[in-house]
């Protein structure tokens, strides 16, 4: 129901062989960028090297076009390349095809981190949204750049329009990281706030926060067994039969029996079939 990309700096060997074990990250985002200093990017580099690469993983790189270089002449084999900094569209538009001219397989999650690139996004989307797997904004460079309060609900508006447009051009949104590492209710409003303005992946920088989401009840039992019946009298009695129906005082749609699936899929999941 809900996605994790989890960051792991990519110089820190320890955190490697770690997240190796770990079972439970949707996306592994291995940090070239912030979370190293420049001096370990060789180092970083050859620890890549001797991991078992997912299709799913990621890489987070510098904006210096040496440093892309450097790393797209590596023998790591990770396709998919998240793009922080950027300013704007002619800016990200020489990252993107430099990438795309080595390695034609590249796809890019994009940090919106500053005012330009927020802007700028449409025009970003209009020209290389089937290159984009996944947009999210970087809230602590982007409240910084901006002045504005790094605070995720304060930021509701910003964070919609991204996941607008993203679903507007079949692109993923991600919700924005999460620093809160030891206070469980806390980090359950937060996600909860994702959810609700529409995203269903977030970034995640610690085990912690990863066993919170696993443990995240994003509907009840009650809700879940409710939907239940409502997916049972349309599959009895309504599916093939009529477009639209009422149950229980309420109309449903197709649209609604699709995400009614999707709930109930989630409830056997995450309560089992037998609760």
């Amino acid at each position: 129901m809900f996605k994790s990309y989890f960051f792991i700096p990519a110089s820190k060997k320890r955190f490697l062989e770690k997240v190796e074990r770990m079972e439970d990250i949707d996306y592994r985002v291995f940090d070239l960028e912030d979370s190293i200093l420049e001096s370990d990017l060789e180092k970083s580099i050859d620890l890549l090297l001797n991991i078992n690469v997912k299709k799913t993983d990621c890489l987070r790189i510098p904006l210096s076009k040496n440093r892309i270089r450097q790393i797209l002449g590596s023998k790591i084999k990770i396709d998919n390349y998240v793009i922080p900094k950027f300013e704007g569209y002619d800016d990200i538009r020489k990252v993107v095809e430099n990438i795309l001219s080595v390695n034609p397989n590249a796809k890019f999650i994009l940090l919106l981190e500053n005012a330009k690139s927020y802007i700028e996004l449409e025009k970003i989307l209009l020209k290389f949204n089937k290159y984009i797997h996944g947009i999210s904004l970087g809230i602590h460079d982007f409240t910084f750049k901006t002045g504005i309060e790094n605070d995720y609900v304060f930021l509701r508006n910003v964070r919609m329009r991204i996941m607008i447009l993203a679903r507007a051009y079949s692109v993923e949104p991600i919700d924005v990281v999460s620093t809160n590492l030891n206070n469980e209710n806390t980090l359950k409003k937060e996600i909860f706030d994702g959810f609700k303005c529409g995203y269903r992946s977030k970034f995640f920088i610690h085990p912690f926060q990863l066993k919170v989401l696993k443990s995240f009840s994003f509907y009840t039992k009650e809700e879940v067994k409710e939907y239940e019946k409502v997916l049972s009298y349309y599959q009895e009695k309504v599916k093939g039969k009529e477009a639209l129906f009422f149950y229980n005082g309420r109309i449903y749609e197709k649209m609604h029996i699709k995400k009614i699936e999707e709930i109930v899929k989630w409830g056997n999941r995450f309560y089992g079939t037998n609760r």
